[in-house]
């Protein structure tokens, strides 16, 4: 297989390319063992006589990389005990078998050896640890606008600038004495093995293959500086990186004289895991791996040991933790991506211009998870210099900047938060080779600069009405779509909406109403005075109007009935009125008052009618006499209930006689009578009526009359 390189100037290339044989010829062993051995793996011990191999161990969990979430990380401890008995095993039963362990993991189910024979090869692939078994191959490199770009600028405006965050750039190390990156270096860390054994000769500065301390990331390509520059220069030369105060742990892979340098095996990256997962007290949080080789359709977390072994590696980062980013490779496929991109627990990035347009020469597929600046990035370089260079391996650091700008400002702080923020930037690029959007990050959509609230006011609100509080003009730095909450005297409080229709009850005065504004992240509060008073009148509805009949002279009772009374802020509004305890004849108007506790008066008039329909009473005031020899006179009399005593009339009398048959007779010239006013006087009684009738009449004030027949008899009376 073809290295692929991740950077756009010329690289130096140690690949051998292997061939397909088939493995017929030998010894085969059975189909679920040979399944295990990679291609060329035969042939190669077959034509050299030895192959240097990756041999991928089996997990202590299927290799799902949906089940490695932050806290799911398996024990260490227990996972590095299992680890060390299975290499003790495939020791055991190599003991006499031509192979030659040479590299091994503490955390990581992997091995590096030599086979040196096929029947090792054999048994190697019987032992039921082993999953897989690959060759062996190196890798490469994958190459002060692109930081506004990304916005993270707009996060140093705010004293966001990655402080406390530690980021492992495993690359070709830094210029350990640049005035961009010397302030942030924390430690320095090689693993740099160009001949398959651990035999203390190798590319680390110090002319080993393993060295650590200071000056064991020295660079000597170009490539880890100019890289770390993008992730956290100070800007003292040229630009300012994304997360200039991030601390910076450097792991050097890869080694010059070529700008993106170069590695010789996978094993090495594997060993930079195993170092990263075995100290967590470095407090790593983001790795940036602008590196790799390779090329894959698809996730690769199963293909080949070497991808086995570091998707394990990452799968138990990812669940410790840290977040990886990885460049996608610089070959312009849109078909395919370089590995470990291709692994799915670490966040690919593809490269764009700054105008958003995919670059020519990145990777993508649907597998791809965000873009980045990566044409034309100034940053450091080596002796304390700077330059331009492009590739995705500009694009990694920029999102591994912005990750650390996030776990700083506490907006993402594990691996899944991270990740589903930089895809949810509003902005996108497009690759034409293959149609896909892909998401570019955007720092600033995660600054989260906190909502001005603004509550307005002050208010005056007229109690127990609708009132309308306006929150309009609170807004988001961060154009966030705000939520509102206020809260304070009023019913159904607290209500949302920037808006709302509120209704402030008794007691009236100054009162404080808040607000809350909320942009999702964050939250501001803000408070107004409202003044609620009261002037609205009270509501009133008089009864009905009264039509009474006249009960006495001195005035009427009347039934008023009750009237209906309301206010919008008084539950009980006073109610009185100035009816008389007496009405007289004809019309009176009752005015009805309700009165609310601030005064405030309305009124409602109700007319009483008292009418006189009803006719006086005749009182004759006579009694039957006995003639006597003398004058006798009755007055008669009238009374009214309305007017009281009334003066009655005669107007007409009769004297009337029987027959001897007991029958009445009206005899006009039987009697002698004389009738004044309301007076008969009888002036014979001594003649020979029987019985004297005559008619009262009585006239009230409003016209009524009433006529009474009043009589008498007159006992034994003359002849």
């Amino acid at each position: 297989m073809a290295i692929k390189l991740r950077c756009t100037l010329p690289i130096l290339v140690s690949i051998i390319l292997l061939g397909t044989i088939g493995i017929a010829q030998a010894a085969a062993p059975p189909v679920s063992a040979m399944a295990k051995i990679g291609p060329g793996v035969l042939e190669q011990i077959r034509d050299k006589g030895s192959a240097d191999v990756m041999i991928a161990l089996e997990h202590s969990q299927q290799i799902n990389p949906s089940q490695y979430k932050l806290g799911r990380a398996p024990d260490m401890a227990a996972e590095r005990s299992r680890i060390a008995r299975m290499r003790s095993n495939i020791s055991f039963d190599l003991a006499f078998y031509a192979y030659e362990e040479r590299k091994s993991y503490r955390a990581v189910p992997a091995l590096a050896g030599r086979i040196k024979s096929e029947a090792a090869l054999s048994a190697l692939a019987h032992n039921p640890h082993v999953i897989k078994i690959d060759l062996e191959e190196g890798f490469s490199g994958l190459l002060e606008n692109s930081i506004p770009v990304i916005a993270a600028d707009l996060r140093h405006a705010v004293g966001n600038t990655g402080n406390g965050v530690v980021v492992a750039v495993i690359d070709s190390g830094l210029d350990t004495d640049h005035d961009n990156l010397s302030d942030d270096l924390i430690l320095e860390v090689c693993f740099a093995d160009d001949d398959g054994v651990i035999d203390g000769n190798g590319k680390c500065p110090n002319g080993s293959d393993r060295q650590s301390g200071a000056g064991a990331a020295e660079d000597d390509a170009g490539h880890g500086t100019h890289v770390t520059g993008i992730v956290t220069s100070n800007g003292t030369l040229g630009s300012v990186g994304a997360a200039p105060d991030a601390g910076i742990i450097a792991i050097k892979v890869t080694w010059g004289p070529s700008f993106a340098g170069v590695a010789s095996y996978y094993s090495e990256i594997v060993a930079a895991f195993d170092y990263v997962i075995n100290n967590p007290q470095l407090g790593v949080q983001v790795i940036n791996m602008s590196v790799g080789g390779g090329g894959y359709a698809g996730d690769c977390d199963n293909d080949g040991a070497s991808n086995i072994a570091m998707a394990a590696a990452i799968n138990t980062l990812r669940a410790n933790g840290v977040t990886t980013f990885v460049s996608a490779g610089n070959d312009g496929s849109s078909v395919n991506m370089t590995t470990p991109a291709c692994l799915s627990n670490v966040i690919s990035v593809g490269a764009s211009d700054n105008n958003d347009v995919a670059a020519g020469f990145t990777n993508s597929n649907a597998s791809t998870d965000i873009f980045a600046p990566g044409v034309d990035v100034l940053s450091s370089a080596m002796g304390n210099g700077t330059t331009f260079a492009s590739g995705t391996s500009m694009s990694s650091p920029h999102a591994a900047g912005c990750a650390a700008l996030l776990i700083e400002a506490g907006d993402a702080t594990t691996p899944d938060e991270i990740e589903t923020l930089l895809e949810s930037s509003p902005f996108t690029v497009t690759v034409a080779g293959n149609g896909l959007t892909f998401p570019r990050i955007d720092c600033s959509t995660f600054v989260n600069i906190p909502p001005v609230c603004d509550a307005n006011g002050p208010y005056t609100a007229e109690c127990g009405l609708i009132t309308t509080l306006d929150g309009t003009g609170s807004s988001d730095p961060n154009g966030d779509v705000l939520t509102y909450l206020w809260d304070g005297p009023f019913t159904d409080a607290p209500t949302n909406g920037s808006t709302p229709s509120v209704v402030f009850p008794t007691p009236t005065g100054e009162k404080n109403i808040s607000l809350t504004v909320n942009d999702g992240l964050e939250s501001s509060q803000c408070s107004a005075q409202i003044t609620v008073q009261d002037t609205t009148a009270p509501s009133i509805t008089a009864p009905a109007d009264v039509f009474e009949e006249c009960a006495a002279p001195e005035g009427t009772a009347v039934a008023l009935g009750t009237p209906t009374a309301s206010d919008t802020c008084d539950p009980a509004p006073f109610v009185t009125n100035n009816a008389p305890d007496l009405f007289t004849l004809g019309d009176t108007t009752v005015t009805w008052s309700a009165t609310d506790d601030d005064g405030n008066q309305a009124s409602a008039e109700q007319m009483v009618t008292v009418i006189d329909t009803t006719p006086p009473e005749i009182f004759c005031n006579a009694v039957d006499i006995t003639p006597v020899d003398a004058p006798i006179s009755f007055t008669a009399s009238a009374s009214d209930q309305c007017q009281g005593p009334l003066t009655a009339e005669i107007t007409d009398y009769d004297c009337y006689t029987y027959t001897k048959k007991g029958k009445l007779v009206k005899k006009t010239n039987s009697c002698v009578v004389s009738f004044s006013g309301d007076q008969i006087t009888i002036l014979d009684s001594g003649g020979v009526s029987d019985m004297i009738a005559w008619t009262v009449t009585a006239t009230d004030d409003n016209g009524n009359s009433t006529t009474q027949n009043c009589s008498l008899n007159v006992i034994n009376p003359g002849n």
